[in-house]
């Protein structure tokens, strides 16, 4: 193996490892444990059957109340439960911020340290998100099995924008609608055929992207997301495929994540990147 390829698989191993080691968190993807889209007014959270926002049973039935008006939250604590914000005790109402704006939420824990709320903001609607720090879902994660390592799958693809910004509103997960802005496309050779993908940008670096291919329902998940480099001073985009990876709906049913449109579904097989072992018990 040249000191070239050798550099590439340990590049792969490594961003591989780096991926595993943050879906192990207390507080990734496989540790949410609840999704609302919650009412104006008081929203009761708890264990109880009664509460809006229900919990796991380790919670008190009935924890305290998320009071949602004029697009705000503010969290009433309730006797006995000591409740704590971002590690402060909650004393009294308080309001609480969401991730609009790419900000931090606040996190509202509940005793024992394992069970938290925060307020997101997701196409301009508002979602309460609960993650558990010993939810089965984390506790019971075998890692990752992936397709071996191909540099074929390394592809230097072509990048043309848009005449104008192309807004998308997209499926999800969740079977609500999200929008997305997509600004361009990148377009590559494989299998004999010119293949094109939609990328939306991530930040002033990089793209997103999100695809299915023939590998989906058996081999892999539905669909998958791949971050790219933005083009280089050619045009060029160098698409990795071998870093393909499952969207958090793949590991949770608490995520909203967007679908791929139907101009990112590729008639090849994408034998790169993530895989996806489906339970054949259910």
């Amino acid at each position: 193996m040249s000191d070239s390829k050798q550099n590439a698989v340990e590049e792969h191993n490594t961003w591989r490892a780096n991926r595993e080691k943050n879906l192990r968190k207390d507080d990734s993807w496989l540790s949410f444990c609840g999704l609302w889209w919650p009412n104006d007014g008081p929203n009761s959270f708890g264990s109880s059957s009664e509460c809006q926002l229900r919990l796991p049973s380790k919670v008190a039935a009935k924890a305290g109340v998320l009071d949602l008006a004029e697009n705000k939250f503010v969290l009433h604590p309730v006797d006995d439960v000591p409740l704590t914000m971002n590690g402060a005790p909650v004393t009294g109402p308080t309001e609480l911020k969401s991730d609009a704006g790419g900000v931090a939420p606040s996190v509202v824990t509940l005793p024992g340290g394992e069970v938290s709320l925060s307020v997101l903001k997701r196409d301009g609607k508002t979602v309460v998100r609960a993650k558990d720090k010993t939810n089965p879902n984390l506790l019971n994660f075998k890692g990752l099995t992936c397709f071996p390592y191909d540099p074929s799958w390394v592809i230097a693809a072509k990048y043309k924008a848009h005449t104008e910004p192309k807004t998308m509103v997209l499926n999800t997960a969740m079977g609500i609608k999200k929008t997305q802005t997509s600004t361009g496309f990148i377009e590559f050779e494989r299998d004999g055929a010119t293949l094109t993908l939609d990328v939306i940008p991530e930040d002033a670096s990089s793209y997103w992207l999100m695809f299915k291919d023939k590998t989906n329902g058996k081999d892999t998940y539905g669909m998958r997301y791949l971050y790219t480099p933005k083009e280089d001073a050619q045009g060029i985009v160098y698409i990795d495929f071998n870093r393909a990876f499952s969207p958090p709906c793949a590991y949770t049913e608490f995520a909203t994540c967007p679908m791929p449109p139907k101009q990112n579904w590729l008639p090849i097989r994408v034998e790169a990147g993530e895989k996806y072992v489906y339970d054949d018990s259910a």
